[in-house]
């Protein structure tokens, strides 16, 4: 890590991050990751990232905000993030990139991304169990949360079929 020594360059690598040359931009996340934790200021510019046309790197963004020793669970500023990725995961150019981000994310992340509201849209569909294979040894910290969302699913049908009993 290039630590605080490097804070001084951080505006200029916030502004190079709106370079239309992904290469810069590109450059410009790698170095804020070096730097570390002193990047923490770069954040929020980060995970505006996506929303611009030519971003396409996801795993580079993750490592980068990984290096900054970015606090995924318990930041609100992520959960946005994480809805953005996962809805990455329907676009067929930038699957790949999506899908390595999501193995970049630390473990407890995992706690976060199944309370997103995109993976609440999504609830137990095929994408969502792609989605935890994607993940691999990091979704057995989903299990508990899994295993909530599928007693509410549950519970939802056995109430609905309980009023379709009840109108006959």
């Amino acid at each position: 890590h290039l630590g605080s020594e490097a804070h001084p360059a951080i505006d200029t690598l916030q502004a190079a991050l709106a370079e239309a040359n992904p290469e810069i931009s590109e450059q410009a996340i790698r170095t804020l990751g070096a730097i570390g934790a002193s990047a923490e200021i770069s954040v929020p510019a980060l995970l505006q990232l996506p929303a611009q046309n030519n971003f396409s790197n996801y795993e580079l963004l993750v490592q980068s905000l990984n290096q900054i020793q970015f606090d995924w669970a318990n930041r609100e500023d992520a959960a946005p993030f994480l809805d953005q990725l996962l809805a990455t995961l329907n676009d067929q150019g930038e699957r790949l990139s999506a899908v390595l981000a999501l193995k970049a994310l630390p473990a407890a992340t995992i706690q976060t991304l199944l309370k997103s509201d995109a993976f609440q849209e999504q609830k137990m569909e095929p994408n969502t169990m792609k989605l935890l294979l994607v993940l691999g040894k990091n979704a057995q910290s989903a299990l508990p949360m899994l295993n909530q969302i599928i007693e509410e699913e549950q519970q939802l049908l056995l109430e609905k079929e309980k009023e379709k009993s009840e109108r006959r």
